[in-house]
């Protein structure tokens, strides 16, 4: 499942299964599972994204005809908004003058 700090389970992430001829997504459930189907076989790459989590990517996911692809814990981290103070504060300066 997809897990974040201190191991908890990630619910509400949107992955997107992508290869050369095929596309899918879903949510992840309050487990942090997610389900993806039906996939062509192939090798594919999974974006995790969700608005408080930094995007993370797992390339080469192998999925075969008629089984159950488990990739087991893919761990996802906090987006670091202090990132983002400085240019809101810089735009608020502009707006007020100060």
């Amino acid at each position: 499942g997809i897990t974040a700090l201190l191991q908890e389970p990630v619910e509400g992430a949107f992955v997107t299964a992508l290869n050369a001829g095929d596309v899918s997504g879903a949510f992840s459930d309050a487990k942090g599972f997610v389900l993806l189907s039906p996939l062509l076989p192939g090798r594919y790459d999974l974006w995790i994204e969700r608005a408080d989590l930094d995007p993370a990517v797992v390339r080469g996911a192998d999925v075969k005809p008629g089984e159950v692809t488990d990739l087991g814990e893919i761990d996802v981290y906090p987006r670091r908004f202090i990132d983002y103070i400085p240019l809101l504060w810089k735009q608020s300066q502009r707006q007020t003058g100060r």
